[in-house]
C-alpha cells in the first residue's frame, strides 16, 4: 500500500518547511534531525524500538531528498525551494 501528499508553501524557505514537516509528521519526526543537516547524511535511529535507516541526500543546494527505511516500508520526503515558494512531497510505501 502507499499514500502521499504534495504541499506548496509560498514565501517559505526549505528550513521553514522542514520545521512544518517535523510538526506535521510526528511518527517520522522522532527519527529526523531537529534542523536540516548542511550536507548529505546517513544514520540509524532506534527510537521507540523502531529500527530505521535515514538518509538525507541533497540533489542540489535547494533540493533535498530524505528517505526513512523501516522494517515494514519506506517513507520519502522531498523538499524543493524555488523562486518564492517551497514544495514538499511526502510518500510512504508499506507492506
Amino acid at each position: 500500500m502507499c499514500g502521499g501528499e504534495r504541499c506548496t508553501y509560498n514565501g517559505k524557505t526549505m528550513e521553514q518547511v522542514y520545521q512544518i514537516i517535523l510538526s506535521k509528521y510526528t511518527n517520522e519526526s522522532k527519527h529526523l534531525k531537529k534542523t536540516l543537516p548542511p550536507s548529505n547524511l546517513e544514520y540509524k535511529s532506534n527510537v521507540d524500538n523502531e529500527r530505521v535507516q535515514i538518509t538525507y541526500t541533497y540533489k542540489s543546494k535547494k533540493n533535498l531528498f530524505i528517505q526513512l527505511f523501516y522494517e515494514g516500508g519506506i517513507t520519502d520526503i522531498e523538499i524543493h525551494e524555488e523562486d518564492s515558494r517551497t514544495v514538499s512531497k511526502y510518500t510512504n510505501e508499506y507492506d
